[in-house]
């Protein structure tokens, strides 16, 4: 999914499924379970007092050798002619950017090419040993042998191909040093690149460059940017499913996560209409699709019923949670504590309070069954807050409503 920051990103690299968990203002924390993605890399961030965690993005696998090594295997580096005239291609490819080379010949492309991937397998490298202090100084110098290149002016030389998937590596490292801006620069230059070397715009590679732009681009509030990337997504990804007999997962996570990104979107957009347009079209496109108790729909429905109790019209979200909970029973037991967990929170702002401890309760001994300590820390987080309005309640019994908002 994608909002507006206001804390940085927290990266870590670690292989998980796809959650997203909020903490409103009101310091509730309310968690959905995504199971639509695969990553490698999950990211938690913060917007108008809600905590996201999303995950895309992946490793470059180029690992860099240092200049003594490559002088053992490359006797000839020891002609100094050799050497310096070496050194003042790679050093000059980097004072000007790709695009002074692309159109020269294919000796000056290729120093071009190997100094460009030397830098970015030497920061994977330090990415990969935590090391990010050391991995941004290599960064820095990929993207600056790179940045004369990023905007495209009529009459430019189209980029090898080569080049365009160094800048989805080389976008990815950004994302993972929170480098947003410079990311989507690189991600959009990887799109363009691929689209001019004749890669079709439903080209799933496509699909989730335009994915991780919309993501992004909510986070650095470039709300148009970010709408019109998720719907891409979701043209491209319905259309394929829809067509499809046999529907590929991977295809299934881009759906579904650009409609979740888009739903947030319009929540952080304070178009919390828009968002419940969206996220009833994904739920009816999730059950024509792939079935009526397929194992996404809790998560969607529990979606719909934040954003109907951030508006208060509790009915409508404790219809959809229940439907959630009763679906996941079904088809994805391990997001009943989290969806759960919602429903209290929906009871607890309703002012069904006593209902409310109940079903906290009730969590807090499945998650410590399952050893699901992280929703059973968001369980003790509201119990608290919980406990602060029973208490203001027995201080202010005759209006109790007042108290609870």
């Amino acid at each position: 999914p994608a909002h507006s920051l206001q804390t940085k990103a927290v990266v870590s690299t670690q292989s998980t499924g796809y959650f997203i968990q909020s903490n409103l203002s009101d310091g509730v924390m309310r968690k959905g379970i995504q199971s639509l993605a695969g990553v490698l890399v999950r990211s938690t961030y913060t917007t108008n007092g809600k905590r996201f965690t999303q995950a895309r993005c992946g490793f470059c696998p180029y690992r860099s050798s240092s200049s003594e090594t490559v002088k053992e295997k490359l006797p000839f580096y020891k002609s100094s002619k050799f050497a310096l005239s070496t050194s003042v291609a790679i050093f000059g490819s980097i004072f000007l950017g790709y695009k002074y080379y692309i159109g020269k010949d294919d000796r000056e492309l290729d120093l071009f090419f190997n100094a460009l991937k030397k830098e970015i397998g030497t920061a994977t490298m330090y990415l990969h040993q935590a090391e990010p202090q050391f991995a941004k100084p290599r960064f820095d110098a990929a993207f600056k042998m790179v940045e004369s290149g990023l905007e495209r002016k009529p009459g430019d030389p189209i980029p090898p191909l080569k080049i365009a998937y160094l800048m989805d590596q080389l976008g990815n490292i950004a994302l993972q040093l929170e480098c947003y801006k410079e990311a989507v620069q690189l991600y959009l230059a990887t799109i363009n690149g691929m689209a001019l070397n004749g890669i079709e715009r439903n080209n799933r590679a496509i699909t989730e460059l335009w994915l991780k732009v919309g993501q992004l681009s909510a986070i650095l509030e470039d709300y148009r940017v970010a709408e019109l990337s998720f719907m891409h997504c979701i043209e491209v990804t319905t259309a394929e499913l829809e067509q499809a007999e046999n529907k590929n997962p991977d295809v299934i996570a881009l759906a579904g996560l650009s409609y979740e990104g888009l739903g947030k979107l319009y929540v952080t957009m304070n178009h919390p209409d828009n968002a419940i347009h969206m996220y009833q079209h994904a739920i009816k496109f999730v059950e024509s699709v792939l079935g009526d108790n397929d194992t996404h729909l809790p998560v969607l429905l529990s979606d719909v019923a934040t954003v109907y109790e951030s508006t208060g019209r509790y009915d409508l979200a404790l219809e959809n949670i229940d439907e959630a909970i009763r679906i996941a029973h079904i088809s994805n037991p391990g997001v009943v504590a989290a969806v759960t967990c919602n429903k209290a929170t929906i009871k607890m702002y309703s002012g069904k309070l006593e209902e409310a401890r109940q079903l906290y309760e009730e969590v807090s001994e499945l998650c410590q069954a399952r050893k699901d300590y992280e929703t059973l820390n968001e369980v003790r987080v509201n119990m608290k807050i919980l406990s602060d309005l029973e208490s203001k309640r027995t201080e202010n019994p005759e209006n109790p409503e007042v108290v609870v908002k």
